[in-house]
């Protein structure tokens, strides 16, 4: 999606830490530019890079352990909590109006009639059909400075982080003199001892307009969007 409104001067920068969802996101890479070319659409480049984002630390010390669901690739994390993660998709199944698998379809009319109910049967198996097997992997870390020294970035149109409770590592690891060269920043953040207003105080300081919004569908636990811009 990210690809054709940068467009060819520019380059997007797809950072994940899991091995086997970086082979995953090189082959659909290399797919989308075969079908953007065979229709005459112009779009950036992607770039797998097979890291997680965190702090300097993380970065000095050449690894982090993440917890890997293959079951559910996008929940995978450094800072596991299954009852953070089994809130955020029951809140999903309740609220939004699509669904994305037969499970789910079945589920949506209990979720409706009886959402206490559904809430204890959710979790048992949410853990149970999708958070098992977990494994544990030894993942390389960057930090966002480091990407852009790597890269010779020098505007970042967008910073886009949704890294499952790693964010602030992620805001953490882009150094001072870097700040003036991202004009956006969109985040999810897990509002975890008021993550989401020290998020807000930290981009403010840094001369972003900032504003936090809590998408509809995630009412029933606590992610937040919150997106800075440069005025």
């Amino acid at each position: 999606m990210a690809a054709p409104l940068v467009g060819p001067k520019g380059c997007v920068y797809a950072v994940e830490p899991i091995g086997e969802v970086v082979e995953a996101l090189s082959l659909n890479a290399r797919l989308y530019a075969a079908w953007a070319r065979a229709r005459g659409v112009e779009a950036a480049p992607i770039v797998p890079v097979h890291a997680g984002v965190g702090t300097r630390a993380d970065a000095s010390r050449g690894g982090r352990r993440f917890a890997y669901y293959p079951r559910v690739t996008a929940m995978s994390t450094m800072y596991p909590d299954e009852e953070d993660a089994t809130a955020a998709t029951f809140s999903l199944v309740i609220h939004r109006p699509e669904c994305f698998s037969m499970l789910e379809a079945v589920a949506k009319p209990l979720a409706r009639c009886a959402p206490a109910l559904y809430r204890l049967i959710h979790g048992a198996v949410f853990r149970r059909a999708l958070l098992r097997p977990v494994r544990v992997v030894e993942c390389p870390m960057v930090t966002v400075s480091d990407l852009i020294d790597r890269h010779a970035i020098r505007e970042v149109g967008l910073l886009k982080a949704n890294v499952e409770r790693a964010e602030w590592d992620a805001l953490l690891g882009v150094r001072e003199e870097h700040w003036p060269r991202v004009r956006q920043v969109s985040l999810q953040v897990h509002d975890v001892r008021g993550r989401v207003q020290r998020a807000r105080r930290f981009l403010a300081a840094r001369g972003y307009l900032v504003s936090v919004y809590k998408e509809p569908r995630f009412a029933e636990c606590c992610l937040h969007m919150v997106y800075g811009v440069r005025p």
